[in-house]
């Protein structure tokens, strides 16, 4: 598709300019179209971790430690077994 429209350009570093720019304003384009049109998942993702830890209790889990993450929850389990 580049091919064409770099040949049509009488001077190579000029075609090679155009077809840059050509994809340069692609990039522009599809990450203006993504930053407008793509919802903010953020605060759903906040109120389904609220409703799936309600319903974790609900269901008889425990939820103390709901949120920790793994590598401080190994590093006191190696702490403990060492002492």
């Amino acid at each position: 598709m580049f091919t064409p429209i770099q040949n049509s350009f009488s001077d190579t570093q000029k075609g090679q300019q155009g077809v840059f720019l050509i994809g340069a304003a692609f990039a522009i384009v599809g990450g203006i179209i993504s930053w407008v049109m793509i919802p903010d998942k953020e605060r759903d993702l906040e109120s389904e971790d609220v409703k799936f830890r309600a319903y974790l209790e609900a269901n008889g889990f425990e939820t103390s430690c709901y949120g920790e993450s793994l590598i401080e929850e190994t590093k006191t389990t190696a702490f403990k077994t060492d002492a």
